[in-house]
Parts: structure tokens; C-alpha cells; sequence
């Protein structure tokens, strides 16, 4: 469901929902579960998250690391990572000498 969704995004990749200054993601989190799923333990979460975070002392952000959907998506300023391109049967045969 949605809201399993939302959790597991909240505690798997909290960076995603740090953006200074005002944490706009968790704003909109905030006003979703107000609307939609008030008085829930994802409103609870969201809320205290957002409290969290504007209480941690501002970091510039050039020293912050990217959030972590920067490396799936084209954002101005980061370079898009490329795996190397390694033959299958190189690789299935590192994995199978890992395993022994």
C-alpha cells in the first residue's frame, strides 16, 4: 500500500527528505497526511521527521551528499554515473569464486 510505501521511504532513505531550508517534501507529506490519513503513525512520523530536521543546524550544501535519487535521475551539477561494462561470464564467474 501507499502508506507502507511512505514508511519504508522514510526510514530507508531519510536524505531524500532532508532538503534545506524549509524540507519541502516533508511539507507536502505533512499536508497529505493532514488531509488524507490524519491522526495516523505516518502523520506522527512525518511530523516529528520535519521537527528533526529543522532543529539540525544548517550544512552547506555543497558538503551534503546527494540525495540518493540523484544518481537515477539527470540533475544539473551531478554527473550521471555509468556501471563499467563487464562480460557476463567474467562476472559469474567472480561471483562463483566469492561463493567458494
Amino acid at each position: 500500500t501507499l502508506i507502507s510505501a511512505l514508511h519504508v521511504w522514510l526510514d530507508s532513505y531519510p536524505e531524500d527528505f532532508k532538503e534545506s531550508p524549509n524540507h519541502p517534501a516533508l511539507l507536502q507529506l505533512v499536508h497529505f497526511c493532514e488531509e488524507y490519513l490524519p491522526a495516523t503513525e505516518l502523520e506522527a512520523k512525518v511530523r516529528h521527521r520535519l521537527d528533526r530536521y529543522s532543529r539540525e543546524p544548517r550544512i552547506d550544501p555543497l558538503l551534503t551528499p546527494p540525495p540518493s535519487f540523484a544518481m537515477r535521475a539527470n540533475i544539473p551539477g551531478w554527473k550521471r554515473y555509468g556501471l563499467p561494462d563487464v562480460p557476463v561470464r567474467h562476472f559469474a564467474e567472480q561471483l562463483t569464486r566469492m561463493d567458494v
